[in-house]
């Protein structure tokens, strides 16, 4: 996994150090929400190298994810078993991304606000409606729903037009076509029992002025 630091030391992220363990089991009445760091507020400056590093490394983790995905079905034992399989690397992707966006800036000789980073976002919640409809028979509802509000969280602080870092308006049009299909697709595979929770899909988004 590339290192996001520029300093003298190293330091490679955890995924561990930025989610949030949790042993209990979720209820189908009340699936709660995953926590997301918040925005540091020491963001350091990545180098153009290291931002192509760790574009690189993106590419190839969702490429991975997708051939995973693919060999299910010609290729059981190289494919995921479950979306819940495919969900737990997703959402390391999802938290990495998230990290880096909280932690350093792209462009700072630029008043850009925007990152490359975003892209990649709505590049996984677009990827996994179609994931969604893969796994229709097996659709793990209380990880589906609990990786969809994380999403949704995140999206909504990058559409904070204070944010350091946020959405253009074309990616926040793009945001509201995916999200209308996420709800429609999950509304498809989740079985009865989480009415709520399939209401509320992407509701902060979808609220959005």
């Amino acid at each position: 996994m590339p290192s996001l630091d520029n300093s003298n030391e190293s330091t490679n992220i955890d995924i561990d150090e930025v989610e949030e363990d949790s042993d209990e089991e979720p209820l189908h009445s009340s699936i709660p929400p995953r926590e997301i760091p918040s925005w540091n507020t020491t963001r350091r400056p990545l180098s153009e190298a290291q931002q192509l590093k760790f574009r690189t490394y993106l590419d190839e983790e969702l490429m991975r994810i997708n051939g995973k995905y693919i060999h299910r079905l010609n290729e059981p034992s190289r494919g995921y078993a479950s979306l819940k399989e495919l969900i737990d690397d997703l959402e390391k992707v999802v938290d990495l991304v998230w990290y880096s966006i909280t932690t350093t800036t792209n462009a700072p000789d630029t008043n850009s606000h925007t990152s490359y980073q975003t892209y990649y976002l709505l590049r996984i919640a677009d990827d996994f409606v179609d994931y969604i409809e893969g796994y229709e028979s097996d659709p793990s509802p209380v990880e589906m729903i609990q990786f969809v509000q994380k999403l949704d969280a995140i999206f909504t602080r990058l559409l904070d037009p204070q944010a350091p870092t946020r959405l253009t308006r074309t990616d926040a049009v793009r945001l509201t076509s995916i999200a209308e299909r996420t709800r429609i697709q999950i509304a498809k595979s989740v079985v009865r029992g989480y009415e709520m929770e399939i209401s509320q899909i992407y509701s902060s988004v979808l609220s959005q002025p």
